[in-house]
């Protein structure tokens, strides 16, 4: 893959930033961070991580910039990929790959000792149910949830939730986690902009917060322009 940078001016293409795919593993991975720096508990000792796919690996190094927190409980399709996983977060030649001390989860129950859970599957079945999260007091971040038909979250989970976010509304409620549910999900940009005392009152506070709160990310363009004019901007002044 690749971005193409043009003037907003002249429609001239000033670059073609030939990453790959890589920013956009990156401005994912930086946008989750980001919300779960908000709305994550102030105290949080262990993190919890569905899949092992190149956007687990980025979620992880990005988590490490928002929460002092290396202690990582694992889940995917199975001991041995989770194992896999494991290990090339051992041997891996990024340093910050190397800080995780990786526990695997024998189910999905044991998230629920975790304060913080991150989820990037394919999964077109709830991997995650109320159950198998903490009572209160826990935040997840969901990237899974691209096209219709996929779920990471069971629904009674998704309704059981105080406090329930997205990047799109549209996005998220057509082909993201909220797809098929019918209550209230706010956008981000809505806690973001809203003055002062209304963004305190969604924002996480203290050890008495005992919400459960669901941000999903279904990924919008306002990202790629964010993230493709910070590398524009940087690879000008060299």
């Amino acid at each position: 893959g690749l971005m193409m940078v043009f003037s907003q001016r002249t429609l001239r293409l000033q670059c073609i930033l030939q990453d790959e795919g890589v920013l956009t593993e990156l401005r994912t991975a930086a946008a989750s961070a980001f919300v779960s720096s908000l709305f994550a508990p102030r105290q949080v000792s262990l993190i919890g991580l569905a899949g092992a796919s190149v956007q687990a690996l980025w979620q992880l190094r990005l988590l490490t910039y928002v929460t002092p927190c290396r202690k990582l409980l694992l889940l995917t399709r199975s001991q041995a990929s989770a194992a896999k996983f494991a290990q090339r977060l051992r041997e891996s030649p990024c340093s910050l790959d190397r800080e995780w001390q990786v526990e695997i989860a024998a189910s999905a129950k044991d998230f629920s000792r975790c304060q913080l859970i991150h989820t990037c599957t394919s999964s077109k079945a709830p991997i995650l149910g109320l159950g198998d999260v903490a009572s209160g007091g826990v935040h997840l971040t969901c990237v899974g949830a691209d096209a219709p038909g996929k779920k990471e979250l069971a629904p009674e989970l998704v309704a059981s939730a105080d406090l329930r976010i997205c990047d799109s509304l549209a996005q998220s409620t057509y082909r993201g986690e909220f797809q098929g549910f019918g209550g209230d999900v706010v956008e981000i940009s809505a806690v973001l902009n809203a003055a002062e005392p209304e963004r305190n009152g969604y924002l996480r506070k203290g050890p008495d917060d005992r919400r459960i709160t669901i941000f999903d990310s279904s990924g919008v363009a306002t990202q790629d322009v964010a993230i493709a004019k910070l590398v524009a901007k940087s690879l000008s002044r060299l």
